[in-house]
């Protein structure tokens, strides 16, 4: 059991020193400085729920892709997505 709470600790500190990194990669000086704005998800639905941006869409073109979106008609199961405005569209 001590053995692995050792690794535990380990992997946990691991971690803390990869996102201080990822911190310092985007100019900011510790983990405090990091914020929503900061972070992007590559999933447009995810991104959207978690209230994020998007990373297929320039940041200014977010809040016109949100909208397009909530004023689509509901779709039924397997039915394709309406078309979006060229910047909206998933990348995936």
């Amino acid at each position: 059991m001590e053995k692995a709470a050792e690794h535990l600790a380990k992997f946990l500190k691991s971690c803390t020193e990869e996102m201080k990194l990822a911190a310092y990669a985007l100019g900011r000086t510790g983990l405090s400085q990091v914020g929503r704005k900061d972070s992007v998800c590559v999933d447009r639905d995810l991104a959207w729920t978690l209230g994020i941006d998007y990373a297929g869409i320039p940041r200014e073109d977010q809040q016109h892709a949100r909208e397009d979106i909530q004023a689509a008609p509901p779709r039924k199961r397997g039915e394709a997505p309406e078309k979006l405005r060229p910047a909206a569209r998933n990348i995936h």
